[in-house]
């Protein structure tokens, strides 16, 4: 604390600032990394060019600001802005920015660590302002300034009184303007309003006719207070002359979407405006996040909601410099990637870092920017609006230019060549002591977000530990995030003999009530598959969880069972299982193809399985399942996650969807027949929903 009471990042003076700084909602932890192929971007020229971003079509230009630029009072020049320390070129052309990255990475970062820390910190100016003695308790961080020369300066306002004329300091907010790529002024960063601030917080909205405001930190975080609340959580409230009414939220898995209605209640004749309010709420509460595509999806979104005439984009975090700078980065780089065929993170950094003080914060926010940059550049756009999509599938379906393979093989290939992040283990999954409990070793879940069974409930029916290390709390089944909320559903394999009483107290520990089994007959795989409940007449007890069948339905292509299932304090609940039994199989029963027979039936499986879960208002996630929890499992909630993006956003992305499935779990929508399938159900789905609304 200082003089005053307010919270100090570090104790430090302001002039000895170092660029790694501890800050509240900012600070982060190593490894946070995407690793792409080296050559990825020169081998996937087909779906590269298909989105606007191919090298051979980008405007060549080596200087991102126009030879000179001037920013506030800073002169910045491309020959300034090389890192004394590395052999960095700055800018790095697109086509060898994967291969700059994989360099700098090794021996645990230390490229992109002495690169960052060669940044200036930009401590060369003014914050006379920000020290006011009438201003200092309007600063969250006592040592988080708002630089004199490109602060935001508000209108003052003058004395209630009409005595002492204009307040002193009411001109003051700590928020500075930053420059985008080719629009001055594009953002206001800022800290996260405090109560004694929210009036100034919503002036400096109104005044800039800003229309969008960016929030990338949650009100808590680990205990801590990162942010006040600022807008009303229902109805209206007022701070100062402004009256904010909450109008719509829409929460998403990453992000929440709210509009708000301000109104200045001292022009009453001037109509009240729209704010876009955008939150990304993944951020984790240490480090970064662990793949950029989520932020990716929030900032595209936020670009589609800003209007073009509006003012800057305010963005916020906590104290307005780590992710908020990570976000202006990332903004600025892809909107220079629409004329140049290169990027330039290190001068872009060192830019902004004269206009606001330590904007990205630390080296693994400076890592994660040029992640997701190359994650944006290789993915490309691959977002198609509902009325384009059939028009859209019949063009990948054919051979792309100069090329024999179709845009559904390049987009299919594309995926299969991305490389998980490096800090991606599966240690428990691999364990000696767990190996018997996996039915492909190919298909297990990471240690970051495996479902784990509580270890105060019962081990596996089979314990083969011979080394005491297990500690039964392990289980092949991974979360996967759906598009409203995270973890929505478990993705697993067909329980074993092994692993059967572990599958059923999965169910029961996490709520799940409703089961998708996407395998048709117990010898469809080519073996005997386990039958994993009981006959009806005879429950079973597995290891204190009592399950008797109750009832059997058959819906035509899908089976629908109802099980009771009981723990030993008599607690019970109905567990409802939908077997989808529409797959193509031989006189053998075995499996021919991969892929349902009917995509309109599955569509309605889809449907039919989620109505159900609502109808009954199950709280838990959904259970997935196929033979390895792979395939099939990312095939349906791939289904699911499109179906129900289309329809809120009206748009379909299943590159981007199917991405996100394979970082959340291995091998999820296996072949390209597979995701083939996930185009035709998407057409399907939209066809009869048109015809239904």
């Amino acid at each position: 604390m200082d003089q005053d009471g307010r919270p100090v990042l570090n104790s430090y003076d302001h002039s000895a600032i170092a660029g790694n700084v501890e800050i509240g909602c900012d600070d982060l932890s190593p490894d946070g990394a995407v690793l792409y192929p080296g050559e990825c971007l020169r081998q996937q020229p087909a779906l590269i060019s298909s989105t606007g971003i191919s090298p051979n079509t980008i405007r060549d230009s080596s200087n991102i600001y126009g030879g000179l630029t001037t920013i506030g009072n800073a002169h910045l020049s491309l020959s300034q802005q090389r890192s004394p320390n590395t052999n960095a070129i700055i800018p790095i052309p697109l086509t060898e920015f994967a291969t700059h990255i994989e360099r700098q990475k090794l021996n645990n970062n230390r490229g992109f660590i002495q690169e960052f820390e060669s940044i200036d910190t930009g401590q060369h100016f003014t914050w006379e302002n920000s020290t006011m003695e009438v201003n200092r308790h309007k600063n969250r961080y006592a040592n988080v300034v708002a630089y004199d020369h490109s602060r935001v300066i508000l209108p003052p306002e003058d004395d209630e009184d009409g005595c002492l004329g204009q307040l002193p300091g009411s001109d003051y907010i700590n928020a500075n303007y930053i420059d985008g790529y080719d629009r001055p002024k594009a953002y206001i960063a800022t800290q996260g309003p405090l109560p004694e601030t929210f009036a100034d917080f919503w002036r400096m909205v109104w005044e800039e006719r800003s229309y969008t405001i960016v929030v990338l930190t949650r009100l808590e975080e680990r205990s801590r207070s990162k942010c006040d609340q600022y807008w009303p959580s229902r109805g209206s409230s007022l701070y100062g002359s402004y009256k904010v009414t909450l109008m719509e939220t829409t929460e998403l898995a990453h992000y929440c979407l709210r509009t708000l209605r301000l109104e200045n209640t001292r022009h009453r004749n001037e109509p009240g405006r729209d704010i876009q309010h955008c939150q990304f709420t993944a951020w984790p509460d240490h480090g970064v996040p662990i793949h950029p595509t989520p932020f990716l999806m929030f900032l595209k979104r936020v670009k589609a909601l800003n209007p073009m005439q509006a003012g800057p984009i305010i963005t916020h975090c906590s104290a307005g410099i780590g992710r908020t700078g990570a976000f202006i980065v990332i903004d600025f780089q892809l909107d220079r990637l629409r004329y140049e065929n290169s990027l330039d993170v290190y001068g872009c950094v060192r830019a902004i870092r004269s206009q606001r003080q330590y904007m990205v914060q630390t080296d693994d926010q400076y890592i994660f920017i040029h992640d997701a940059l190359l994650d944006a550049a290789q993915s490309g756009s691959t977002e198609i609006p509902n009325s384009k999509l059939l028009q859209h599938v019949q063009t990948l379906s054919r051979p792309q230019l100069h090329s024999e393979y179709t845009g559904i093989d390049i987009e299919f290939n594309t995926l299969m060549s991305l490389r998980v992040p490096k800090c991606y283990r599966a240690t428990v999954a691999n364990a000696t002591y767990n190996i018997n409990k996996n039915v492909k070793l190919t298909v297990v879940p990471w240690d970051f977000n495996r479902v784990e069974l509580p270890r105060q409930f019962p081990k596996s029916v089979i314990d083969n530990n011979e080394n005491g290390d297990d500690e039964g709390d392990y289980i092949n089944a991974s979360w996967i995030d759906g598009y409203r909320s995270r973890r929505s559903y478990i993705a697993t394999q067909l329980p074993m003999a092994n692993t059967v009483a572990d599958f059923w107290h999965m169910l029961w520990i996490h709520e799940c009530s409703i089961v998708a089994m996407l395998v048709k007959q117990p010898n469809e795989q080519g073996e005997r598959f386990f039958v994993y409940w009981p006959s009806p007449g005879y429950p079973e007890n597995y290891n204190g969880l009592n399950v008797d069948f109750v009832s059997e339905f058959d819906m035509g292509h899908y089976w629908l069972r109802e099980f009771k299932v009981t723990d030993e304090a008599h607690h019970s609940r109905t567990i409802r299982q939908f077997q989808f039994i529409d797959w193509a199989v031989d006189c053998h029963g075995r499996a021919i193809g991969d892929v349902p027979l009917n995509s309109e039936r599955f569509v309605d499986f889809v449907r039919q399985l989620h109505q159900t879960k609502q109808q009954f208002g199950s709280v838990g996630p959904i259970c997935v399942h196929c033979l390895d929890g792979a395939g099939r499992t990312g095939t349906f909630i791939a289904v699911s996650l499109i179906v129900c993006r289309a329809q809120l956003e009206h748009v379909v992305d299943l590159f981007t969807t199917v991405k996100l499935l394979r970082m959340q779990r291995p091998n999820m929508v296996e072949t390209r027949e597979q995701y083939e399938f996930c185009y035709r159900a998407a057409i399907d789905f939209l066809s009869s929903w048109e015809e239904g609304c």
